[in-house]
């Protein structure tokens, strides 16, 4: 049985700092590059959880594809959402080859433009919460739960969603 203690502080921070924080950069920015970063590291928390990361070195990027594959809208190619976004944004500020990032024009998600997957930011997030809601049902229905718990203690009971200021 999963913890519902331990699964609220999971859900907060995906909530808090992830859905939250990309939807304030969509709103209050010229360009939605950070959000779609803040996604992506969301991705990973959540492909931590499910597949029971315990050190930050440990198959990320496998991870990464897998939850995607698994609990994102199938048009997604989990491979080059990784690839050409996540770790390209994250590595290097930079897109691959196959998308273009847009925020505020739903109309384009997934729609093709020069040889480019347009995706917009917030179709993108509004993905990621259904995915992380679909995750969390199965943990609430009993699966995959000692891959979450293993993930949760090897962070030493450092989740929390509150932000330390100076």
């Amino acid at each position: 049985m999963i913890s519902a203690d331990k699964m609220a502080k999971v859900r907060n921070i995906i909530n808090a700092w992830i859905i939250t924080e990309s939807l304030e950069i969509a709103l209050n920015t010229q360009s939605p590059a950070a959000g779609f970063i803040v996604v992506s590291t969301g991705i990973d928390v959540l492909a931590g959880f499910r597949f029971g990361r315990k050190t930050k070195d440990e198959k990320t990027g496998e991870q990464f594809i897998k939850f995607v594959d698994i609990y994102m809208d199938k048009r997604y190619n989990p491979k080059e959402l990784y690839k050409d976004l996540r770790c390209a944004l994250v590595h290097n500020f930079l897109l691959g080859e196959k998308y273009g990032l847009l925020h505020r024009t739903p109309l384009a998600h997934f729609k093709e433009h020069e040889g480019k997957t347009l995706l917009n930011l917030e179709d993108f997030v509004e993905d990621f919460k259904k995915a992380a809601n679909l995750y969390f049902s199965d943990l609430e229905a009993g699966k995959n739960v000692s891959e979450f718990e293993t993930r949760f203690d090897s962070l030493g009971g450092i989740i929390d969603s509150s932000v330390i200021s100076f």
